[in-house]
């Protein structure tokens, strides 16, 4: 099914490369300790320079439903960093620090951002996504080069349906919400099922909690996105590295599986981890499992 946003999104891309052109204002710098705070037409980039000389790609770094660049800035880009990779996580429209309404975002708004933010770096970047952000991804290959693209706990180039029927059966009452209020936050407001989600069941509550409690509400029409408009596995032309968590709860392995099946490659499980890859208690495994492929290029 063709993305009902992509009108829309080739309209904004066209007026964010005119600004760009006929502005020419240089973004907004802040230090910070290793990193620079910096304004992408608006949106919050979270950047960390590569602290070893080497000729490597840039990697925007784009989250998942319910989070911001916080998930990447807790351990990876610092890893990242020490290994030679200057990464730019983002906060999409609406999250974290960035502008925007949620309610009014969808997919093709956040492909447009990532598009935004791979435009201003002076080569072709990874692109590196993480659940929701994996899916924005995949519709961001499909209509962009890149040098390659990294997918995270993906949502499946399938969408959520699958995920929505477990969700809906095993948590009625918080999709009931929901869908009553427009936003996926529900989905994740009590602790106990945020945890059993969003990580594997031997991460301890206290050290889960500190994560579960910076999450936030997601775009509902991001949501029915993710449900029909599929990206487009012939289009993508760069490498793909996907990987997944064999104690995920939304997108288990099999899914993992199918989706690299669809762009004709295979996918490395990681047991131990949940959803939250990045974040989870073991992360530091699928981190060099991604440096190790970033390296091949």
């Amino acid at each position: 099914m063709n993305d009902p946003n992509s009108s829309y999104i080739g309209q904004r891309l066209h007026r964010i490369e005119v600004r760009r052109q006929t502005v020419g204002m240089p973004p907004k710098q802040q230090s910070q300790v290793g990193r620079a705070r910096i304004e992408h037409m608006g949106l919050h980039v979270q950047t960390t320079p590569a602290t070893v000389d080497r000729d490597r790609p840039p990697l925007p770094l784009v989250h998942g439903a319910w989070h911001a660049s916080w998930c990447w800035t807790e351990y990876w880009t610092d890893y990242l960093a020490e290994r030679g990779y200057t990464s730019h996580a983002l906060d999409l429209r609406g999250h974290g620090r960035s502008p925007g309404s949620l309610r009014r975002s969808g997919i093709g708004d956040y492909v447009a951002d990532v598009r935004t933010v791979a435009a201003s770096l002076d080569e072709p970047p990874v692109i590196v996504g993480h659940s929701m952000g994996g899916f924005v991804t995949q519709h961001y290959l499909s209509r962009f080069r890149a040098r390659a693209g990294v997918l995270v706990a993906s949502v499946p180039n399938h969408g959520v349906m699958p995920a929505t029927i477990r969700v809906a059966r095993e948590h009625p009452g918080a999709f009931a919400r929901a869908n009553a209020t427009l936003n996926l936050g529900p989905i994740v407001d009590d602790p106990v099922r945020a945890k059993a989600l969003l990580f594997g069941s031997h991460t301890p509550d206290e050290y889960a909690r500190r994560y579960i409690d910076q999450v936030q509400g997601e775009s509902y029409l991001a949501f029915i996105g993710m449900m029909f408009s599929r990206p487009k596995p012939a289009q993508v032309r760069d490498p793909l590295f996907i990987i997944g968590a064999a104690e995920d709860a939304i997108f288990p392995p099999r899914e993992i599986h199918d989706t690299a099946e669809d762009y004709g490659t295979t996918a490395t499980i990681f047991e131990g981890i949940g959803h939250d890859m990045m974040l989870d208690t073991r992360w530091e495994e699928p981190a060099a499992a991604v440096t190790d492929f970033l390296d091949t290029l």
